[in-house]
């Protein structure tokens, strides 16, 4: 299951570890984060060890300054980060093989 961010101090203290962290921005009103979140739980499942998932509703008042820093203008979006740094957004609903390519490619670059 891919765990909620609720707070900015949650999302500061996760893309500081050394993990490779992908964290997918939704609402429940936008009817493709339910087809998004799906393709993540499978992949989540697939990176096990190698990259966590999380979750950000971006509904929530409080995260309105992390959404802007991971620069999402659109939703679903994923945010890819490595060591406390953003790497890229990627806004648009993809397929599970077009997530794993690009977590595959990003993995490889660093």
């Amino acid at each position: 299951m891919i765990q909620e961010i609720k707070t900015t101090e949650e999302y500061k203290n996760i893309i500081t570890t050394n993990k490779f962290i992908v964290i997918h921005f939704w609402a429940a009103w936008n009817r493709y984060d339910l087809t998004m979140r799906e393709r993540l739980e499978e992949l989540n499942t697939k990176f096990k060890g190698t990259v966590v998932f999380f979750g950000v509703n971006v509904d929530l008042l409080d995260l309105v300054d992390l959404i802007r820093n991971a620069k999402v203008c659109n939703i679903p979006a994923l945010a890819y980060y490595h060591n406390g740094n953003l790497l890229e957004t990627i806004i648009g609903l993809m397929s599970a093989n077009q997530i794993q390519r690009r977590i595959n490619t990003i993995l490889n670059a660093n």
